[in-house]
C-alpha cells in the first residue's frame, strides 16, 4: 500500500509534481511548496484536512510555480488556517494555474488567502457549505462554487480580475458579506 497516514505533512520544497493519490490517505494537516515551473500538486485524503502549518514564525500553506493544485478530500472537510495562503499563480511559462477542491465543507479563516492564476478556483465538488473569511482572487480566472450554503464576511472579497463568478447547485442560502468583482 502507498497510503500516507500522518498528523502533519509538510513538503518543504519539491521541484516536480507531487501526487499523493492513495484513496486511503489520512492526513490531518498539510502544507507544500513546489518550486519548478508547472509543478502540480494532487492530494487525495479521507480525514478532515487543515491546510497550513507553522514553520518557525510563518504559517505555510500551498504554493506552486504555475502548477495546478487539486485536493480531493472525499467526504471530509477542508479548513484553510489563519495566516495560510494557497498561492498557485501563473508563471513565466504562460501556464494557467488553478485550485480545485472537493470534499464536505470548505472554510477559510481571517488572515488566510487564496490566490490563483488564470486557471481559477473550482469549489464545485463539495457536499457541504462554503464559509469564507478571507479573500479569493484570480488573474482573470473563473471562480465556481456549488455548496449547499455559502457565507462570506466583509474580509472575504471575491475578485476574478475579469473572469466570471458562478454559483450552481446551491440549495441553501447565499450570504455575501465581502465585495464581489
Amino acid at each position: 500500500s502507498n497510503e500516507v497516514s500522518v498528523g502533519e505533512l509538510y513538503v518543504v520544497s519539491a521541484s516536480g509534481a507531487v501526487d499523493l493519490l492513495d484513496v486511503s490517505n489520512s492526513i490531518d494537516a498539510f502544507a507544500a511548496t513546489l518550486t519548478a515551473n508547472t509543478s502540480a500538486l494532487t492530494l487525495k485524503n479521507t480525514a478532515d484536512l487543515r491546510i497550513g502549518l507553522l514553520d518557525g514564525v510563518d504559517t505555510k500553506g500551498i504554493k506552486t510555480n504555475e502548477g495546478n493544485v487539486t485536493v480531493n478530500n472525499g467526504s471530509a472537510s477542508i479548513n484553510l488556517l489563519a495566516g495560510a495562503t494557497i498561492d498557485v499563480l501563473d508563471g513565466s511559462s504562460a501556464g494557467a494555474a488553478g485550485f480545485t477542491a472537493t470534499g464536505d465543507n470548505f472554510t477559510t479563516n481571517a488572515g488566510s488567502n487564496i490566490k490563483t492564476g488564470s486557471g481559477g478556483v473550482t469549489l464545485t465538488g463539495l457536499t457541504g457549505d462554503i464559509t469564507l473569511a478571507a479573500p479569493v482572487t484570480t488573474e482573470n480566472g473563473d471562480i465556481a462554487f456549488s455548496p449547499i450554503n455559502f457565507t462570506s464576511n466583509a474580509d472575504a472579497t471575491v475578485d476574478t480580475a475579469g473572469g466570471e463568478i458562478n454559483f450552481s447547485g446551491t440549495t441553501g442560502s447565499v450570504a455575501l458579506g465581502g465585495a464581489v468583482t
